[in-house]
């Protein structure tokens, strides 16, 4: 699957939240549960904006290391001469600028999805008897989640 394939199906898990929302408030359901139900949506919705955010940031990320990466062995692997060098140094540096925005970038979203996903498991736990047979994430699912992306974010120290 590529990355554009996986934004594209989070746009459209993104677009059924919606509908679901708009569902649910419309629905037969007694006024509190709507209201619980009709939150725990807005804030999944939230949690997979986060989730796509975090994916763009960690391929803008990669990118940005390819391009360093180029830039630096091209430096040193290209014959000397005062204009070349000049240039090539100049390219180093900004790939190298551009890598160290990239990865802070990516660390702020890594560390706001994580927020997120604690945020949806503890609305999940608190709401557990309104959300009875509408939560959509499992608790276990959301636990590995939570771990994974906190491995994640302590690589960044």
């Amino acid at each position: 699957m590529t990355f554009q394939q996986l934004f594209d199906r989070t746009d459209d898990r993104l677009k059924k939240l919606g509908d679901d929302t708009i569902s649910i408030k419309a629905g037969d359901l007694p006024r509190d549960k709507k209201a619980v139900i009709s939150s725990y949506l807005d804030t999944l919705d939230d949690t997979l904006e986060n989730m796509e955010m975090q994916y763009r940031k960690g391929l803008a990320f990669s990118n940005s290391v390819d391009a360093m990466t180029l830039a630096t062995h091209d430096y040193v692997t290209t014959p000397y001469n005062e204009y070349s060098d000049q240039f090539e140094r100049q390219r180093m540096v900004d790939s190298q600028s551009d890598a160290s925005k990239a990865k802070e970038e990516f660390k702020d979203a890594t560390k706001e999805f994580g927020d997120h996903l604690t945020e949806l498991k503890k609305f999940e736990k608190d709401n557990a008897s309104k959300l009875d047979g509408f939560v959509l994430v499992d608790d276990k699912v959301l636990t590995k989640a939570i771990a994974a992306n906190n491995h994640s974010y302590r690589q960044f120290k």
